[in-house]
């Protein structure tokens, strides 16, 4: 391996005894993700990435739920 031994023991301890700590950031991205997906299905030619991205930044403090709604909410103002 190319990370010190204790590096991979603390790694591997976290997976076992946290195991969402690990996946939290791929669920996350994966919500973001399909959240994008849905605005560029929803606004077609009319998507604008930076602008979704502008969006997303302003509304991040939120709960991923709320983060949804706002996003759908906005998709639906694009139209």
């Amino acid at each position: 391996s190319v990370f010190p031994r204790s590096i991979c023991v603390q790694a591997t301890r976290d997976c076992i005894e946290r195991p969402g700590i690990r996946c939290a950031p791929t669920i996350g991205l994966l919500q973001l993700t399909e959240m994008r997906d849905q605005a560029q299905a929803r606004l077609g030619e009319a998507f604008n990435p930076n602008a979704f991205h502008r969006k997303l930044l302003a509304e991040s403090l939120f709960p991923i739920p709320q983060l949804r709604e706002a996003i759908l909410l906005w998709s639906l103002d694009q139209l």
